[in-house]
């Protein structure tokens, strides 16, 4: 057990670096102003291609009449800004993620700290069953 607590605090510990903090920050600076960049000069466009998508759908076109039907006409301009932001956020997510993870190994890789070495895999069950008498 005392490894895995020794692993656990250095793992925090690292994680308390400034260039750690920096490289997790930077991106997602980065992502946010984008994001906000994009959607002060594109809002109203996508707005509209998406609801028109949308509504070009028969499916959804059935469901948003059905919504009308039980009292939620709200929800008809509701669904593209939420459709938008999801697609927003599942991309800044990726790419958040991908340039924080490769700065940090990169990072890994320099450092002095030896990478561990995987722990080898031993079935359960063996790799064939046993012969019959």
């Amino acid at each position: 057990m005392s490894p895995l607590l020794d692993a656990f605090w250095r793992a925090a510990a690292y994680c308390l670096h400034l260039r750690v903090i920096l490289l997790s920050l930077v991106p997602l600076l980065l992502a946010g102003g984008l994001a906000l960049a994009l959607g002060y000069f594109f809002w109203e466009p996508a707005v509209a291609g998406v609801r028109a998508t949308l509504e070009s759908w028969s499916l959804l076109a059935a469901l948003l009449k059905w919504f009308d039907g039980v009292g939620g006409e709200g929800l008809r301009a509701l669904v593209a800004p939420l459709r938008i932001h999801t697609l927003v956020i599942a991309f800044a997510a990726l790419w958040f993620a991908h340039f924080t993870l490769t700065a940090l190994q990169r990072q890994r890789e320099q450092a002095a700290v030896p990478a561990p070495q995987p722990v080898p895999f031993t079935p359960l069950l063996p790799a064939s069953p046993p012969a019959l008498p």
